[in-house]
């Protein structure tokens, strides 16, 4: 004799909520998987002495004292021309302009900075240096609008400040 199953009637308010309550069950779990392959790729130790970065090469675990961090890199340009440039080094100083480079792995990138008279350079130790304390071969933060027409990356800067 076959048997029949018979299943009570969702009304539809019940329903609604289980459908709910499976969609938030679903996102919690991708959500947790993902972040458990995030988790997993982000840091695989090879030895004691290295450390092997997914996206990077080995660096050491414990840097000695006379190894010096790279500068961090970043390049932003927002909707209304502003510009922020952090880690450039110093190129080369003509008058009023600085030539900045910013060397990412993917290519670098060279600006053109032009100062004036309304330039800030601001430092941890004085709230207002001048161009003649930037030097080629430092390390430098920018603030400033895009500026165009050169066909040459250009910003009219606001703030240049070194980096220690």
């Amino acid at each position: 004799m076959p048997v029949t199953l018979t299943f009570p009637k969702i009304r539809s308010k019940n329903k609604a909520i289980w459908i709910t309550a499976g969609v938030i069950a679903a996102g919690l779990v991708v959500s947790l998987l993902f972040w458990n392959m995030w988790a997993r790729a982000a840091v695989v130790p090879i030895s004691g002495e290295q450390l092997s970065y997914a996206a990077g090469p080995a660096i050491p675990a414990s840097p000695s004292a006379t190894t010096q961090a790279a500068p961090v890199l970043e390049m932003h340009i927002a909707n209304d021309g502003l510009v922020f440039l952090q880690g450039a080094r110093v190129d080369s100083i003509n008058g009023t302009t600085i030539q900045v480079e910013t060397d990412f792995p993917g290519g670098n990138f060279v600006w053109m900075v032009q100062t004036n008279s309304g330039t800030q350079f601001p430092t941890p130790t004085a709230s207002n240096t001048a161009l003649s304390d930037v030097h080629v071969g430092d390390i430098v933060d920018v603030t400033g609008m895009l500026a165009g027409g050169s066909g040459q990356l250009a910003v009219n800067a606001q703030f240049v400040r070194e980096e220690q």
